[in-house]
């Protein structure tokens, strides 16, 4: 048996959960086998452009740590093509406390950091294309905070003044966290809000704007701006609007990064089994079929 018939969690994204000979299967193969995967891909392919905006993949817990990696790294690769989160080149990316503070210094980033708050999007020092999706394996949870809270962009702007909206739209200035080529602007000149396919999509995160317009070449933000600003954080702060997601050991989670704002808790580690999340970034393949060769189903 492939998958156990898929669920819905408490926000109503769909869960899926992989019979442990499959989640093996991922980690030796990069396939999910069985005839019914390529449909239960194609119901994934379509949750995620609904909301609330994630798919839930559970059952990696049967693997060792190494092998939920490899396993990972085959999930995400189904949904799209991984890309590159750094100028170093990282394509899995392990979201740990390295002691730092968000945006602290030159090159530090959320991802470093075990503080909390802060709702964002991923790759928001990035020019657009922004990555369309991340996904996360949870390898070890911590055991107090980390849970992660998400805010989808769809009821998030009708909260926002015509005023506020029409500023998002146009550009402000990121921060390009170091990932700049020689040469380049050290800031990314692009808007928070933005089309995505008929829809409204979002790029964010408050710490890389402000980092951004303190550049020399980036005017000063005005009180117009942090009207905006603020407007937006006040609204993402609204409880009524954010959902919340603790990820279990050997789960893994797809995220709409073009329409979800997403922040974890602070959280504490155990120093002998510190927090470890993996992080991918993907770009849907023009016209990527989850039955077809993007899938790599196996029959």
């Amino acid at each position: 048996m492939t998958m156990r018939a898929p669920d819905r969690d408490h926000n109503g994204a769909l869960t899926l959960k992989l019979a442990p000979d499959t989640a093996r299967a991922l980690a030796d193969k990069g396939e999910i086998p069985g005839d019914d995967a390529a449909a239960l891909l194609r119901a994934a392919e379509t949750a995620l452009e609904r909301f609330p905006g994630y798919v839930r993949v559970q059952g990696f817990e049967v693997l060792a740590p190494d092998r939920m990696q490899d396993a990972f790294t085959a999930l995400s690769s189904l949904f799209g093509r991984l890309i590159e989160q750094d100028r170093e080149g990282t394509v899995i990316r392990r979201v740990e406390d390295r002691g730092t503070k968000i945006g602290e210094g030159a090159r530090a980033r959320y991802a470093d950091s075990r503080f909390g708050g802060s709702l964002h999007t991923d790759g928001a020092e990035r020019a657009q294309p922004v990555p369309a999706r991340f996904a996360l394996m949870c390898v070890r949870q911590a055991p107090v905070g980390g849970e992660l809270n998400v805010v989808h962009v769809s009821q998030l702007e009708p909260r926002l003044t015509a005023a506020a909206r029409h500023r998002l739209r146009e550009p402000f200035h990121f921060d390009r966290r170091g990932d700049q080529d020689p040469g380049q602007d050290p800031t990314a000149h692009k808007a928070i809000l933005f089309d995505a396919g008929g829809t409204t999509g979002v790029t964010y995160l408050r710490e890389y704007v402000e980092k951004g317009h303190a550049h020399p070449h980036a005017p000063a933000l005005t009180t117009a701006d942090r009207d905006a600003l603020d407007a937006l954080d006040a609204a993402l702060d609204a409880d009524d609007i954010r959902l919340t997601i603790r990820m279990d050991t050997g789960e893994a989670a797809v995220f709409d990064n073009l329409r979800l704002l997403h922040g974890r808790t602070t959280f504490e580690d155990d120093p002998a089994r510190p927090r470890l999340p993996l992080r991918t970034w993907i770009q849907p393949e023009r016209g990527h079929d989850s039955a077809g060769h993007g899938a790599r189903c196996a029959g």
